[in-house]
């Protein structure tokens, strides 16, 4: 069961890298890549467990457009938070974005 907040990495063959999608009201959304660089990628890459967090982050849909809801845009964090939902956005849904401008990232493999 996914619960709010929750991030996955999807459109890709690696499970390290993808396009970032959010889970709120009991859907999975994408994230608009307006104001997104390396600290928002670091926290999405802690939340999923990558310690070393992030290695590049990407912009225009680079791991195919998503589907559904464009969750958030905007997002700014200073890269310390330990979830994306922690960091400053203009809300849930509140977006000027298309599935074109999707972000995505690669994280830094995990340490054995």
């Amino acid at each position: 069961m996914s619960e709010d907040g929750q991030v996955r990495l999807a459109g890709s063959n690696f499970t390290a890298e993808g396009r970032v999608e959010i889970y709120h009201n009991n859907e999975w959304g994408t994230i608009c890549d307006d104001g997104w660089g390396m600290e928002e990628a670091n926290v999405v890459c802690h939340q999923l467990g990558y310690k070393k967090g992030a290695q590049y982050w990407y912009s225009n849909a680079k791991f195919e457009e998503g589907q559904g809801k464009i969750w958030l845009d905007d997002v700014v964090c200073y890269g310390n938070e330990s979830r994306l939902t922690h960091c400053r956005n203009i809300g849930w849904n509140g977006h000027n974005c298309h599935h074109y401008e999707d972000v995505g990232v690669l994280c830094l493999p995990k340490s054995k």
